[in-house]
């Protein structure tokens, strides 16, 4: 794959709300997220992959630049430590700075996926402290992912976005971490780990329950025991949760931000937000434009 992206620098203020777009040979788009210039991220680029059974790429370590890249559907493998790992839809693949980056789609069942690449100084030193390494992570950031390519294709920037996605980034190591450290994730973890990917689409409760080998009743007691909700009402917040970020970091409207997480219609939507925020969306995006700030988490 030969890359066509130049590097985005010394953007006035004009070009800042214009996030620049490159097009890869490989059915890729890529955009870059133009940061201020002493803002910690830098060279930040995100992009989607569409299904392309020839797909591969093999590029030598950097020694600057950090990948995540999530699949959101298909397969492909991911050489780890010289050994090759099969990764599948909902799983991460990372790549450290220092080491070389081997992937390739399954020519069967090509995978489509989202990827971020950044240089930083600080969050480097914070995946060295969390032992996060190059390698396959299965954790539930779904919904971070898309929110984030979402706000680097809105057609504008705001002087809020920036730290809408670096707490992106940041919510995307943690996760990680997390991983790392629990060895043995308890089941409601796993349940959250797969309603959290139905955030943008339908939630399939008698599936997931066939899936993890239980009954759809042991799912919802297990799930109301260990985290004091239903996962209907857990999904139903996720979504509203994207609803909020959506508004606010992106020119959308609110037909298709419903139509996006998959609500029956944007009445039914803006009904569910009202409860939930206590302000209609178009309220809530209202105050983006007069510099609000949000008064019920």
């Amino acid at each position: 794959m030969h890359i066509i992206a130049k590097k985005v620098k010394n953007m006035s203020k004009s070009e800042i709300s214009k996030p620049y777009i490159v097009e890869y040979p490989a059915h890729e788009e890529a955009k870059s997220f133009p940061f201020p210039e002493n803002f910690p991220l830098r060279d930040v680029l995100i992009g989607k992959t569409l299904p392309f059974p020839a797909y591969r790429l093999d590029r030598k370590a950097s020694g600057k630049y950090y990948l995540f890249e999530y699949v959101l559907k298909g397969e492909g493998k991911m050489c780890v430590g010289g050994k090759w790992q099969t990764v599948r839809e909902g799983d991460l693949m990372f790549f450290d700075k220092s080491d070389d980056q081997l992937y390739r789609a399954d020519r069967a069942d090509p995978f489509m996926k989202i990827w971020i690449s950044f240089s930083s100084d600080y969050l480097g030193h914070m995946l060295e402290a969390y032992r996060v390494k190059t390698g396959v992570y299965r954790v539930d950031v779904k919904n971070v992912f898309e929110n984030l390519f979402a706000l680097s294709g809105s057609g504008g920037i705001f002087s809020d976005s920036f730290f809408v996605f670096a707490d992106g980034v940041h919510k995307i190591v943690t996760e990680i971490a997390s991983s790392v450290y629990s060895e043995s994730p308890s089941l409601a973890v796993r349940l959250k780990n797969e309603l959290s990917q139905c955030v943008y689409r339908k939630a399939d409760l008698d599936g997931i329950s066939r899936s993890l080998g239980i009954s759809k009743t042991t799912l919802i007691r297990t799930f109301r025991r260990e985290c004091g909700t239903t996962p209907y009402r857990f999904i139903l917040d996720e979504k509203l949760r994207a609803a909020r970020s959506l508004l606010r970091t992106t020119d959308m409207s609110v037909k298709e931000i419903a139509y996006l997480l998959c609500f029956t219609d944007e009445h039914y939507f803006s009904r569910f937000f009202a409860e939930r925020y206590s302000v209609s969306p178009k309220a809530y995006r209202a105050r983006r434009e007069d510099g609000g700030r949000d008064r019920k988490k």
